[in-house]
């Protein structure tokens, strides 16, 4: 029930791709919400608290580890109770015989709280189908 979201201030907005201008930047809170990859940082370690076995999960989510890894500085760098990999949802319905698509937002913007929240709601389904 809770949640986490942040943007990073380092970058450089006129350096991106068509993509990201056109369906990441426009999703975005104002600018003046953006914060350093150190806040980032410390914002995470106090969201993950004191649980030492945490699971991070995703929707094919290579990428996201490595950025999360980058966040860090490298992998090594990552705390010492962090997983060294992140779960993929995708793969994990792949590999017990879920082959069609779960819906998708089809308003074809890429919010990455919405896309959060969406893998939230479809990993609490698969538990529970998982568990039944």
């Amino acid at each position: 029930g809770r949640e986490l979201y942040r943007v990073c201030n380092e970058f450089d907005p006129n350096l991106v791709n068509d993509f990201v201008l056109h369906q990441v930047l426009p999703q975005l809170p104002p600018i003046e919400t953006w914060v350093s990859r150190k806040q980032i940082r410390d914002d995470i370690l106090a969201f993950v608290g004191d649980d030492k076995n945490p699971e991070f999960w995703t929707w094919y989510g290579a990428y996201d580890h490595i950025v999360l890894c980058q966040i860090f500085g490298t992998m090594m760098d990552l705390p010492d109770h962090f997983p060294k990999f992140t779960l993929d949802l995708k793969q994990e319905l792949y590999l017990n015989g879920k082959r069609e698509p779960l819906p998708q937002d089809e308003s074809g913007k890429h919010d990455a709280l919405v896309d959060a929240r969406w893998l939230r709601d479809a990993y609490l389904d698969w538990q529970e189908y998982k568990n039944s």
